[in-house]
C-alpha cells in the first residue's frame, strides 16, 4: 500500500472529476511517477473506468505508451473474472425467475454499462433474497456449482435472528466466482428499511439480452454510499465515488436523501452528491467536508476492522470494540468454520486468530508506519460519519 502524493491525488481526481485543465497542466509538466500510478489505480480498482476517461480526453496519447499498455493488461486480467461473473449472474437470474423467488442483484451488475468500451469489473456476485426463500436459493446456487467455501456450513436460524449478519457465508464455484447471498443490508438491527427499499422499488433489466432484476438507481445510489462509508468504514477507496458519479444523473436527490435519512447517514450522502455536482459544473466551490471526503476517498484502503476500532471515541472504546473483534459468540464461530462437535470453541478461537493475524499484520504495519497520516484519517472519517 502506498500514500498518494499530492500531484498524483490530482491526476487521479483530474480524470475522476472530469478536469480537463488540471490534466493537460499535469501531464505537460512531467512529474508523475506512473508505476505509482498505475498502484493507485490497481489498488481502487478503477482501470476500466480511467481507460474509458482516457479514451475520451483528445491529448491521452502524451501518456507514455508503457503506462498505457500496463493499464490495459491490469484491465484485461480482472476482466476476464468479470465475464465468467456475468455468465454466473445470468444463468441465476434465469433459475431465480423461473422459481419466482424474490431477488435483487446489487452493486456489480447493476451498474453494467453496455456502452461503454471498458466494463465495470466484478469481484463477486451479490445478491439480495427474501430470508424465508434462502434454502430454496441455495439449492438453485448448488445447481449452478456453487458451494461453501467451509464445506461444514450449516444453515442454522440463528444467523437470521442475529442482527449482526446480514448475508450468509461465502459461496464459491471452480471458476472462482463468489456469490454472496444477501436477506438484508444493514445490520444494526432485523428491520433493514434499506433491503424494503430495495424490493419495494426493484426494475427489470435487459443485459446483454438477459432480463435481471436490480435497484432502482435511488436506493441503488444510497447502498453504494452506505457500503462506502457506514459498512465498510471508506475502505473502499474511489470506485464508490466513480460508481456513484454514474448514476448521479439517474436519480432524484429528494429521493435519495430521504431513504439515506432513515440510515441516519444524510449528511454523508449529501457529500457525495456535492462531489457530483463539481463533477457537472466546475464553477461549484466544495465545502471543507467535501474536500475531507476526496481525502479519505483517495487514501490506501485499510482492513474496515481496524478503521472502525480506530475511530472509537475513546480508549476504552477502543479496547472494547478489540475485544469484539478477538472474541466472538458461538454462533459467529459456526458461521466462519461451520458445525464441527468434534473440535472445543477454543480450537476455532485459535484458528480464527491465525486466520486474522494473516489478515489483519499488513494494515497494522501500515498503520504503524504512517501513525500520522492515519491518525488524520481517522479524525477525517470520525467527523465525517456524524449525521
Amino acid at each position: 500500500m502506498l500514500i498518494p502524493r499530492e500531484i498524483e491525488k490530482e491526476f487521479i481526481y483530474s480524470l475522476i472529476l472530469d478536469d480537463q485543465k488540471k490534466f493537460e497542466e499535469i501531464i505537460y509538466g512531467n512529474k508523475l511517477d506512473y508505476e505509482r500510478i498505475l498502484s493507485i489505480i490497481s489498488l481502487n480498482r478503477i482501470e476500466y473506468f480511467i481507460l474509458n476517461k482516457l479514451d475520451e480526453v483528445s491529448n491521452s496519447s502524451e501518456l507514455p505508451t508503457n503506462f498505457l499498455d500496463k493499464l490495459k493488461k491490469n484491465y484485461l486480467k480482472k476482466s476476464i473474472l468479470t465475464l465468467k461473473t456475468i455468465e454466473k449472474i445470468f444463468l441465476l437470474s434465469n433459475k431465480l425467475q423461473d422459481s419466482n423467488l424474490e431477488h435483487v442483484f446489487l452493486k456489480g451488475i447493476a451498474l453494467h454499462d453496455q456502452n461503454k468500451i471498458n466494463m465495470r469489473t466484478m469481484r463477486d456476485i451479490d445478491l439480495l433474497v427474501d430470508p424465508k426463500d434462502i434454502p430454496q436459493v441455495v439449492d438453485l446456487a448448488k445447481s449452478l456449482k456453487f458451494k461453501f467455501i467451509n464445506e461444514n456450513t450449516d444453515l442454522s436460524e440463528d444467523f437470521f435472528n442475529n442482527s449482526s449478519f446480514y448475508d450468509l457465508p461465502l459461496m464459491t464455484d471452480d471458476n472462482e466466482v463468489f456469490l454472496e447471498i444477501h436477506f438484508r443490508i444493514t445490520t444494526k438491527s432485523d428491520n433493514c428499511p434499506l433491503k424494503d427499499n430495495i424490493f419495494e422499488s426493484k426494475r427489470l433489466t435487459k443485459i446483454h439480452g438477459s432480463n435481471i432484476y436490480i435497484p432502482s438507481q435511488n436506493s441503488l445510489f444510497v447502498h453504494l454510499v452506505y457500503h462506502a462509508s457506514l459498512k465498510g468504514n471508506f475502505n473502499v477507496g474511489l470506485i464508490a465515488l466513480v460508481d456513484t458519479l454514474q448514476i448521479f444523473n439517474k436519480v432524484t436527490k429528494k429521493e435519495v436523501l430521504k431513504i439515506s435519512e432513515s440510515l441516519e447517514m444524510t449528511k454523508i450522502t449529501e457529500l457525495f452528491f456535492e462531489l457530483a455536482e463539481f463533477f457537472k459544473n466546475k464553477k461549484v466551490i466544495l465545502s471543507k467536508d467535501a474536500k475531507k471526503l476526496k481525502e479519505v476517498l483517495v487514501f490506501p484502503s485499510l482492513n474496515s476492522k481496524i478503521t472502525e476500532i480506530l475511530t472509537q471515541q475513546s480508549f476504552l472504546k477502543m479496547l472494547s470494540k478489540s475485544k469484539d473483534t478477538l472474541f466472538v459468540s458461538k454462533t459467529h464461530l459456526q458461521r466462519e468454520f461451520g458445525v464441527n462437535k468434534k473440535l472445543p470453541s477454543i480450537f476455532l478461537f485459535v484458528r480464527r486468530w491465525i486466520r486474522q493475524m494473516n489478515q489483519f499484520s499488513s494494515p497494522i504495519l501500515f498503520v504503524l508506519k504512517n501513525f500520522i497520516k492515519v491518525n488524520k484519517r481517522t479524525k477525517i472519517i470520525r467527523d465525517l460519519l456524524k449525521n
